[in-house]
Order: structure tokens, then sequence, then C-alpha cells
């Protein structure tokens, strides 16, 4: 009797452990799960943005019929050099390519590095003109949101500095007035917007100022590239964006 007992003590004790065991399996799989769902979580949602984008502008999504025309000054050329003045110029275009202003901001920043000689020769700008300044983000941001093109003339330049700021960029489609147009084959022999402008008979105050070169880019993209479209449009179809690729309906 008594080693009937025993035997049957000994199988309880033995279920126990393996029991024991087996639920501390359960539980380091848990939680083992539990911290890849929390890794793969932030980087499933960072993908899903990515994807988001991408989806955006390759797939068969339109864009709307906004642009923001921009231009920027800085401390110099180099990728250590920062910006100083940002000027953005929200603008609506109709299927001929004809823009209307809508909003507009031109700020100036302080930098963390001097200004280069040959570059405030050409802006003006000074460290007294910029101290204590800085841009207003929650604007600029809500006209970043409006858009979803980018142009200005030689956007390489403006796009790293601006990006150095502005987050969240990546889905916008940037194109370049000094590249992405022909200016040549058209029969001007410079493609710099002063030339371009005085060879269109265009007014500009303030020359290698942000909001003047603005201004002055939005009034040369309106100009006729030819009698039914504008060098605004031209610069949409060099880009391969096709009307029906927009949305025309938000007026």
């Amino acid at each position: 009797m008594a080693e009937i007992i025993l035997l049957v003590l000994i199988a309880y004790v033995i279920r126990k452990l393996y029991l024991w065991g087996k639920n501390k399996d359960n539980k380091s799989e848990e939680n083992e799960l539990m911290c890849n769902t929390k890794d793969n979580k932030e980087y499933s949602f960072e993908q899903h943005l990515e994807k988001t984008a991408k989806t955006k502008t390759e797939a068969d999504k339109k864009y709307n019929n906004r642009a923001i025309i921009l231009d920027t000054e800085t401390t110099g050329l180099s990728n250590k050099d920062e910006l100083i003045e940002l000027s953005l110029l929200l603008v609506k275009f109709d299927k001929e390519g004809y823009l209307e202003p809508i909003a507009n901001y031109t700020g100036l920043r302080e930098p963390n590095c001097q200004i280069h000689p040959r570059a405030q020769a050409k802006h003006g700008l000074s460290m007294n003109d910029l101290e204590g300044k800085n841009l207003d983000f929650e604007i600029c941001y809500k006209i970043f949101d409006k858009a979803d093109f980018l142009v200005a003339h030689n956007s390489s330049f403006d796009k790293k500095y601006i990006e150095n700021e502005f987050d969240y960029l990546s889905n916008k489609e940037w194109f370049c007035s000094y590249r992405d147009i022909d200016w040549k084959s058209r029969g001007f022999d410079s493609q710099k917007l002063v030339d371009l402008v005085n060879e269109h008979k265009i007014e500009i105050k303030n020359e290698h100022r942000a909001k003047s070169d603005t201004l002055a880019l939005f009034e040369l993209l309106n100009q006729k590239a030819s009698p039914k479209t504008t060098y605004f449009n031209q610069l949409l179809r060099n880009n391969n964006i096709r009307q029906k690729d927009i949305d025309f309906s938000n007026n």
C-alpha cells in the first residue's frame, strides 16, 4: 500500500514539473513575441509610412493642383552651410498651366555659422540682420501640407538646405525650372533666372533675395511656352506628370 502511495506521489510530482516547465516555455515565448511585436510595431509603422508615401507618388493616386514655388538664401554653398532665408509661394494651377497665388511666407533664420563673404555680397544679409530670427515652422508646414509639387530654380541646391530643417518632405515631387525646361532649345542663351526674367521683360526687385526670386520665378512660369500652354505645364510634362494624374476639382 505504501509503495502505491509513493508511486502516486512521484507521478504527481513529475506531472507538476512537466506542467511547470511547459508553462515556463510558453511564458518565455510569449515574452519573446511581445518584445518582437513591440519592435515590429515600430518598424512596421515606419514601413507603412514609407509605403504610403510611395503609393501616393508612384501608383494611381492623383496629385492635387497645388504647387509651392520657393527660394532660399544661405550662409554659403557647402554642405556645412545653413539656410538663413526661406520664401514659399503656394499656388494653384489649371489645365493650361496658369498659376494663381494662394498664400505666401518669407522668414529669416539665425544660423549657427558665419556667413561667407561672397554669399553676403550676393544676398546682402548680415549676422546683425539675422540675430534672434527663426522660421515659423507651423506656418511653413501648413503650406507644405497643401501641395504635392515643390518648384525651385536649381532645386538641388534649395532642397538640401530645406530638408535639413524640415522633415517629412520626401513624399513631395521636386521640380527644377533651371534643368527641367530646355531653355536653350527655346532660343535663350542663359538658364540663369535673372537672365530669363530679363528676356521675358519681367521686373524684379531686390535680386538674389528669396522673396523677390520666388515672385520672379512665379511670373516666369506663368509665361506662355506655346499658344496653348505655359512654362509650368512644360515643367509638369518634362517630369512625366500627365493631366490625368492631377485632380483639378479642388478649386
